[in-house]
Parts: structure tokens; C-alpha cells; sequence
């Protein structure tokens, strides 16, 4: 009784604000009301969350106390292996940022993707392009030699900037048919000469200059560009590198303990 009462004053003396059975909760377990609530309110909230604390140790006991052997023991094989699973997970994520080179090849996305191209198949057209609204007739020629046979991207984006032109100065980038026709509006393209992928459109209307050059384009059922599956694909061929190096892994280790007496199979 001197032992309990000496241990309990020790965990008072630390901040112990209960006790249920052999275990304490501690003050700083207490998450605190706002500041500004008033003290009736504190005390209650903070009793609350004492009780509950209380509440559930008490269920818990009860629970290991009258459950039936074998439930307990499905309870206890599902602890241990969830736990094993935990730390299995740990030490995977822990080596691999220690001894796995994460990184992979474009070579090698490029033969995967090249590999399993029919997976990878659009579900819309999409194109590359290049556009410019520009209500100056005096600039007209200047965009013309910047845009139709090669793209000068610099002097495109000062333009576009200085003289607040609408534009789309995003050759790489690629867009849905759909957006595309959008950013148009009413402007009517010669469809046969887009899906071309190479065309040039020069087009006037109410003193408005329409200059657009389709870069490429891809029909709905087309490979989708790579650039839009990298992503995807190198997550697949990280997967599998990591299941490789932990295959591996697992036989060295086995061998290892084997050799060393650590783990035996019998016959």
C-alpha cells in the first residue's frame, strides 16, 4: 500500500490528473478549451475528457477480463500482425531512402511506354499550338515571322506582355479539343488542315488578327503523349524496382541468418 501510495504521488507529482488500474493520464493529454471560454465551461470540458479516458480503460479492462480465451487470442494475433506489418512497412520505406536509388531512366519510360502503348490511348483529340489575337494591324507582320514557320517564343511573350495581347504561348503543352474550341470562340478552322498536326491559320475579323500554328495533333484512340503518362509509368517502374530490391533483399537475409544459426528449418 506504502509502494502504490508513493507511485501514485510520483505521478501526481508529474502532472497525473486520473488513474485506471496501472495506468495514468496526464494533464498534457488534456487538450484545453479556447481562450476566452468561461470557467464553469472549462472545468466541464476538461472533466469530460477525463471521464471518457476513464470510461475507456475501464471497457478495456472489462474486455480482457470476461472475453473468451480464443477471441482474445484472434485479438492478440491480429495486434501482433498488424504490428509486424508497421514495422515491416517502416524498415522498407527506411532502406529504401537509404540503400535504393529511387531514380529511373528516361530510356527505360520511354521502352515501357513504347512496350504497353495500347494502354495508354486518348479518350478525346488533344493538340499543340500556337495563338495570337492581336488588334494591332502594324504588329501583324512581326507575329507572322515569329509564329508561322519558326517559333520565337522570347519575342512572342514581350509582345503578348507589352501590348496586353490575348495569347497561348504553350508549344509543349497539351490541350483538349474541347479547350481548344473554347479559346476559339467563334473562329472557324479548317479541321482537315489541323489534324494535319503541321498547319498555319492567318485569319482577319472585325480588324482583328487571328494568328494560330498547330504544332500536333492527336485523334481520340491515338497514343496518348508520353508526357502525359510519365507520370503513371514511372510509378509502375518504381514499384516493380522496389519489389525486385526487397525480393532480394529477403534472400540475402535469409541466407545470412541461415549461415549464422539465427533461424533453422527442420526437417
Amino acid at each position: 500500500m506504502i509502494s502504490c501510495s508513493n507511485e501514485e504521488k510520483k505521478n501526481a507529482n508529474k502532472g497525473a490528473v486520473a488513474k485506471a488500474y496501472d495506468e495514468y493520464l496526464f494533464a498534457n493529454s488534456i487538450e484545453l478549451p479556447p481562450p476566452g471560454t468561461n470557467s464553469a465551461d472549462s472545468i466541464n470540458k476538461i472533466n469530460d475528457q477525463i471521464n471518457k479516458w476513464l470510461i475507456d480503460q475501464i471497457i478495456n479492462e472489462q474486455s480482457i477480463n470476461q472475453l473468451p480465451t480464443d477471441i482474445q487470442k484472434d485479438i492478440e494475433h491480429k495486434v501482433n500482425a498488424y504490428r509486424n506489418e508497421l514495422y515491416a512497412f517502416a524498415y522498407q520505406r527506411e532502406i529504401t531512402r537509404q540503400k535504393m536509388d529511387t531514380l529511373i531512366a528516361d530510356s527505360i519510360i520511354q521502352s515501357y511506354y513504347e512496350k504497353y502503348i495500347s494502354n495508354y490511348l486518348l479518350d478525346a483529340p488533344y493538340l499543340r499550338f500556337i495563338y495570337v489575337k492581336c488588334d494591332k494591324k502594324t504588329f501583324v507582320k512581326e507575329i507572322e515571322d515569329w509564329i508561322k514557320d519558326s517559333i520565337d517564343i522570347h519575342n512572342l511573350e514581350d509582345f503578348c506582355t507589352e501590348e496586353l495581347q490575348v495569347c497561348h504561348l504553350y508549344p509543349d503543352s497539351w490541350v483538349s479539343q474541347k479547350q481548344f474550341d473554347a479559346k476559339l470562340g467563334d473562329i472557324k478552322l479548317d479541321m482537315t488542315k489541323v489534324r494535319s498536326g503541321n498547319a498555319y491559320f492567318k485569319i482577319k475579323e472585325d480588324n482583328v488578327h487571328y494568328l494560330l500554328r498547330i504544332l500536333e495533333y492527336k485523334d481520340k484512340g491515338d497514343p496518348a503523349p508520353i508526357s502525359f503518362v510519365r507520370n503513371d509509368i514511372q510509378t509502375i517502374l518504381l514499384n516493380k524496382k522496389k519489389e525486385d530490391f526487397f525480393n532480394s533483399l529477403k534472400q540475402r537475409l535469409l541466407k545470412k541468418e541461415l549461415d549464422n544459426g539465427n533461424v533453422k528449418i527442420f526437417e
